[in-house]
């Protein structure tokens, strides 16, 4: 869901059929907008599985606190209201091998929120 190329921001969605071991695009449900470097998981919920991102970058320096739901029966993607507490600081992730790099860690950096 959603990365980045030399060239372009994605929103992208890819379904792996499992009986077919295939990628298949139509009919997978874009994201809001355009991100990269954000951290998605799945939980097993009833009647459906949802899929929850989070973070992530839409621009060059523009980090993102927000969370992003996918119902995976309806294949709409929502964003859940967060009550109570202080909001993370906008971020992204980092994995091991591009943080030892360390191009995706220094761009991962932001001044303190």
């Amino acid at each position: 869901m959603g990365g980045r190329d030399l060239s372009a921001m994605l929103h992208d969605s890819y379904v792996l059929d499992l009986a077919s071991m295939t990628w298949q695009t139509e009919g997978a449900p874009l994201l809001p907008f355009e991100v990269c470097n954000n951290v998605c998981d799945d939980i097993e919920s009833v009647p459906y599985h949802k899929v929850f991102s989070f973070g992530g970058k839409k621009g060059m320096m523009q980090y993102m606190n927000t969370v992003e739901v996918m119902d995976c029966g309806s294949q709409v993607w929502s964003t859940p209201p967060v009550d109570g507490g202080k909001a993370p600081c906008g971020r992204c992730a980092v994995f091991e091998q591009e943080a030892a790099q360390g191009s995706a860690a220094a761009a991962c950096r932001q001044p303190p929120c």
